[in-house]
């Protein structure tokens, strides 16, 4: 905790390649996230899939991505003084909201039958 009090910027998990993954939403993001640290990711993630999220940089999935988006990154850590990440950008990715939105839609399907 103390190190994400005095980060600006926080780097999410960029090797899933290595593992032949392309899409994930690993913990440590959502958790970046709910501290309001703009994040590096190297992946699809499955709750920011459709959204535009200037919070998210999102490099490619490979070996070199650090490397090719470098310039990137760096224009990322310098705007990120100026990104702010409201709740509302965020809410749907907590277990909370998730188990929220499950009980209404199962609700529905009770409702139905």
């Amino acid at each position: 905790m103390q190190i994400i009090k005095k980060s600006d910027v926080a780097i999410g998990s960029l090797a899933l390649h290595r593992n032949n993954m392309n899409e994930a939403c690993p913990l440590k993001t959502r958790e970046y996230l709910k501290y309001g640290l703009p994040t590096i990711i190297g992946y699809i993630d499955s709750d920011f899939i459709d959204a535009d999220a200037p919070f998210l940089l999102k490099l490619t999935n490979e070996e070199e991505s650090i490397k090719k988006g470098l310039s990137s990154i760096k224009q990322f850590i310098y705007d990120s003084r100026s990104i702010t990440i409201q709740k509302s950008d965020v809410q749907h990715i907590f277990n909370d909201y998730k188990e929220k939105k499950r009980l209404e839609f199962m609700t529905k399907l009770f409702d139905k039958s």
